[in-house]
């Protein structure tokens, strides 16, 4: 009796062993036939929020899902919540953009500093929106939906309180000149060595244009 137990359990735990593989093998087959399709799955997902969420913004054919997105986008950013589609349209532009390249790490800096970079920008752009309209915290969330939201008012009203409204425009701006850098993946110096390649472009042309034809006879004659 006891050997049959025993050859019992032991046939139990083979067939246990064996359907924990078998599963096991079925989720990394399926793992490895969906890899290739995660980008497109975000990018696809990216693209449906934003549609729903501009659809929600400037009109009111979503339903009462649509009215929550647009309630909960004006408490955060306020008049900035037009940010919300398009940060995620662009998102999922940048998306579909880097899936053509191979090198998976460059893919995922590339998507961090792209997403930090539009983080910054609607930091920055609320928080001149709270600069521009609430001249107080006070009274509540509905004068903050005017403004810049929760997130414009805990990023302008610390600034304003410390510097005044003129250092507090002068900090935003460049912030967002910062996350303006990190989306497009740029830096300073590129961006002055190509001010500086085009103004000599600009220079030579007008010389030329402005260049008398008896001096140009001159010079082919010299020449």
């Amino acid at each position: 009796m006891a050997s049959r137990r025993q050859s019992k359990s032991a046939r139990a735990k083979k067939r246990a062993k064996a359907r924990v593989q078998t599963r096991a093998a079925w989720r990394e087959e399926l793992s490895e036939q969906l890899a290739d399709h995660r980008i497109d799955a975000l990018a696809i997902g990216l693209i449906v929020f934003g549609i729903l969420s501009l659809l929600a913004i400037f009109s009111d054919v979503v339903g009462p899902v649509g009215r929550g997105i647009d309630a909960a986008a004006a408490g955060l950013l306020g008049r900035g919540k037009v940010l919300v589609p398009v940060a995620a349209l662009a998102a999922a532009a940048s998306t579909i953009v880097q899936r053509r390249s191979d090198d998976d790490e460059e893919v995922a800096r590339r998507g961090l500093r792209f997403g930090l970079g539009l983080v910054v920008v609607c930091g920055a752009v609320v928080g001149g929106f709270h600069l521009a309209r609430a001249k107080t915290t006070t009274g509540g969330l509905e004068p903050l939906k005017h403004a810049g939201g929760v997130v414009g008012a805990a990023i302008g009203a610390p600034l304003r309180a410390g510097l005044g409204s003129a250092g507090a425009v002068i900090v935003l701006v460049a912030i967002g000149a910062l996350g303006i850098l990190l989306v497009v993946g740029t830096g300073v110096r590129q961006i002055a060595q190509s001010l500086a390649t085009g103004g000599r472009f600009v220079g030579r042309q007008a010389r030329s244009y402005l260049t008398l034809p008896s001096e140009r006879a001159d010079g082919e004659t010299t020449a």
